[in-house]
C-alpha cells in the first residue's frame, strides 16, 4: 500500500524536533530529510548536524519513519581536460558526498538516499555525460553494500523523464540502484505519468508529487501538474512504496512562506491538505476495486 511522506524542503527553518512534531500532528507516515552534508548550515533540520541516535529516537517517538535522505549529489561534472583532469581535478567529490549520505542514512535507519544525474555540460555529448554519471553511480552503489540502504536516482535536468533515468539505472546494473520518479517534473517534460510508471516497472522505488497553479505552489490536486492522474498511475501499477509530497518552499520566493495555521503556503497546512487529498484518491480507488470485485463474484 502507498505510504505518504513529505520532504523538509517545505520547512528549512524548523529544527528537527519541530519537524518531528509537525509530522506527528499531520499523521505523516514518513519524512524525507534534506541534507547538504557535513558542516552545512543551509537547513536548520539538516540531520548531518545532529547525533543520529537522537534523531532516530525523535522521529520514532513521533510515530514517523525517516524514509529517505534527499541530497544535492549530482554526477555530471566533466573531467577537464580529458584524462589529465582525473589527475589534477577533484572528480570524486560527488562520489564522496554520496558515500557520506549513505553512511548517515544507514545510521538513521533510512531506506533510501536520493541523488540526481543532472545536466549535460556545454560541448559534451549525451553519451559522454551518461558515461560519467554511470561510472560515479557504480562507485556509490558499491559503497551501499551491507548498509541496508538503496540509492534512488531522481529525474531532472537532462534526465527529466522515466525513460532517461531507466537507461542510466540499466547501465549501472546494481540491485542497490532504483528510481525516485518525480512525476510532476516528468509531466513538465511532456511525459505521461502512466507511461513513466510502466517504463520504470520494478525499478520504481519511490515517487514524488508536487503541484503548481502557474508559478504558484499549491496543495496536491489544486494545480496543473496532473497529480490525480499520477497517483492513479501508481495505484494501477500496484505500487506500494513511498510517495513523497514536495512543497519547494525552500527554493520559492513567492510571498506565501508563512508557517502559521491558516496562512496560505504554511507547511503544515499544505502538507495536511495534500495528504488528505491523496488519501481520498487512494480510498476511492480501493472502493472502486472492491465494487468491481463484488460485481464479478
Amino acid at each position: 500500500m502507498i505510504k505518504l511522506a513529505f520532504s523538509t524542503v517545505a520547512c528549512p527553518e524548523k529544527p528537527l524536533r519541530d519537524v518531528a512534531a509537525m509530522a506527528e500532528s499531520i499523521g505523516a507516515q514518513g519524512v524525507e530529510l534534506r541534507t547538504f552534508g557535513s558542516n552545512s548550515t543551509h537547513f536548520a533540520c539538516d540531520p548531518a548536524m545532529s547525533d543520529p541516535g537522537k534523531v532516530v529516537r525523535m522521529f520514532a517517538d513521533a510515530g514517523t519513519r525517516i524514509c529517505s535522505l534527499g541530497t544535492s549529489c549530482r554526477f555530471d561534472a566533466p573531467v577537464s581536460p580529458p584524462i589529465v583532469g582525473r589527475l589534477i581535478g577533484d572528480v570524486e567529490k560527488s562520489v564522496r558526498e554520496a558515500k557520506f549520505a549513505i553512511d548517515l542514512a544507514s545510521e538513521l535507519g533510512a531506506s533510501f538516499v536520493r541523488v540526481f544525474g543532472f545536466e549535460r555540460p556545454d560541448g559534451a555529448t549525451q553519451a559522454s555525460t551518461d558515461a560519467m554519471v554511470v561510472e560515479r553511480l557504480v562507485k556509490v552503489c558499491d559503497h551501499a553494500r551491507h548498509r541496508a540502504v538503496k540509492v534512488v536516482l531522481e529525474n531532472g535536468g537532462s534526465y527529466g523523464t522515466a525513460t532517461s533515468i531507466a537507461g542510466i539505472i540499466d547501465q549501472v546494473a546494481s540491485p542497490l540502484l532504483g528510481a525516485c520518479y518525480n512525476m510532476s517534473v516528468a509531466v513538465e517534460a511532456g511525459e505521461d505519468a502512466a507511461h513513466g510508471v510502466n517504463v520504470l516497472g520494478d525499478r520504481l522505488l519511490m515517487a514524488k508529487v508536487k503541484d503548481f497553479r502557474g508559478s504558484l505552489a499549491c496543495p496536491v490536486g489544486q494545480g496543473d501538474m496532473q497529480c490525480r492522474e499520477s497517483v492513479k498511475a501508481l495505484l494501477n501499477a500496484r505500487f506500494g512504496g513511498w510517495v513523497v509530497y514536495e512543497y519547494d518552499r525552500a527554493w520559492l520566493s513567492q510571498g506565501n512562506s508563512g508557517d502559521g495555521d491558516g496562512v496560505v503556503g504554511a507547511p503544515s497546512e499544505m502538507i495536511r491538505e495534500s495528504f488528505a487529498t491523496m488519501s481520498r484518491w487512494i480510498a476511492e480507488a480501493r472502493q472502486g476495486a472492491a465494487s468491481r470485485m463484488f460485481a464479478s463474484a
